[in-house]
């Protein structure tokens, strides 16, 4: 399943992740910076609840967003006092699902690689530093 047309950029899977995040979570009131202003936790547990887990473990990018949405609405919920809900544990198992999923085939579903230009020069500065071997190189 593709969820991202031509040129997307993964908007569609950010979207809904959050979308799958405030079901999963119960939120049903946010204010004009998206942080929960109201939840009901009858609907945590309801329907479109149970296909928002279901679905955002089936695919990597949607795993990946829908679990950091999943963590930044728990620290939202203790640090409004609106909750002492934790949803921790499931955001780390759809961030790992998505790892195994994206690990045999480093790239999303659109193609792109997870891996910036010139990261193999920043390991190399980085492990250049730590053995106390100077300065490191300039990129571009």
């Amino acid at each position: 399943m593709t969820l991202e047309p031509d040129g997307g950029g993964g908007r569609i899977e950010l979207a809904l992740a959050d979308v799958y995040a405030a079901a999963i979570t119960g939120v049903t009131g946010i204010n004009p910076w998206e942080g929960p202003t109201s939840l009901d936790p009858a609907e945590a547990g309801s329907a479109f609840a149970l296909h928002a887990r279901e679905d955002a473990a089936a695919n990597a990018e949607l795993a990946a967003r829908t679990g950091w949405a999943l963590y930044l609405t728990t620290e939202a919920f203790h640090r409004m006092g609106l909750s002492d809900s934790d949803y921790d544990a499931f955001a780390e198992e759809l961030l790992l699902k998505s790892a195994a999923m994206v690990r045999p085939n480093p790239g999303f579903s659109s193609g792109r690689s997870l891996q910036r230009p010139g990261t193999e020069v920043v390991k190399a500065n980085l492990s250049q530093v730590a053995r106390g071997g100077g300065r490191p190189r300039r990129t571009g």
